[in-house]
C-alpha cells in the first residue's frame, strides 16, 4: 500500500482519545482489507475512495469495544482482537519501551548536521547512537515494514560509514557522506 496514495485526495480520520490498542486493531484491520493508509500521529490519513469502507472499520472497532469502549480502556478491550487474524503477530509491534519518534527526530536532525559537515561531532554521535538504536527496534506503530526497513538501511549506511576508518578501502568521502546525510534528511522530514 503506498503512503502517496493515502495522501493524495487523503480523508483524515482523527482519533486522538483512542489507546494505542485501538488503532493498532484499525491499523490490521485497514492492512487486512488492502486499504491503503498512513498514520500521522494519531491521525490516520486514507484515500477518499476507501472513506465508507474506512468508517465501518472505524464502526467495528468502536462496535467490538462493548459499550466501555476500547478507546476509554473498557472492560471488553481485550475482546476486540477476537475479529483479528490469529496469525498477527504482536511482537512486529514496537513495545520496548523506545520511542520511535525521539530516535527518528535524532536521526533527523543528526542528518541535517551532517548533511552540511560530514565530520560535524555532534551528528556523527547522533547518528551512531540512532544506528544502535534504530538496529534493535522491533517495528514502530504505523509503519510499514518496508518503509521501516528502508530507513534502518539509511542510517546503517550512515552510521557504519561515519565509524570505518578512512584507510579502509570502504571508506566514504565527506562528499559523498554528506550527500547520503541529505537524502536520509529528505526521506525524514515527513516523519518527524
Amino acid at each position: 500500500m503506498a503512503d502517496d496514495d493515502a495522501r493524495a485526495g487523503g480523508r483524515d480520520f482523527e482519533l486522538d482519545e483512542w489507546s494505542v490498542e485501538d488503532r493498532q486493531l484499525l491499523d490490521r484491520l485497514l492492512t487486512g482489507e488492502g486499504v491503503a493508509h498512513v498514520w500521522q500521529g494519531s491521525t490516520v490519513v486514507v484515500p477518499q475512495a476507501d472513506e465508507h469502507r474506512v468508517d465501518e472499520l472505524i464502526d467495528q472497532v468502536e462496535a467490538e469495544a462493548g459499550g466501555g469502549g476500547l478507546a476509554a480502556g473498557g472492560p471488553d478491550a481485550g475482546d476486540a482482537y477476537a475479529g483479528v487474524a490469529e496469525d498477527e503477530d504482536e511482537d512486529d509491534w514496537d513495545d520496548d519501551g523506545v520511542d520511535a519518534q525521539e530516535v527518528l527526530g535524532g536521526a533527523f536532525v543528526a542528518a541535517d548536521r551532517l548533511a552540511k559537515r560530514a565530520t560535524d561531532p555532534d551528528g556523527v554521535v547522533a547518528m551512531v547512537e540512532a544506528q544502535q538504536a534504530m538496529a534493535t527496534m522491533d517495528l514502530p506503530f504505523g509503519f510499514e515494514a518496508s518503509v521501516w526497513d528502508d530507513l534502518v538501511a539509511r542510517v546503517g549506511v550512515l552510521g557504519t560509514a561515519l565509524t570505518v576508518d578512512d584507510d579502509d578501502e570502504a571508506a566514504l568521502g565527506g562528499e559523498q557522506i554528506e550527500e547520503l546525510a541529505g537524502e536520509l534528511r529528505s526521506a525524514l522530514r515527513p516523519l518527524v
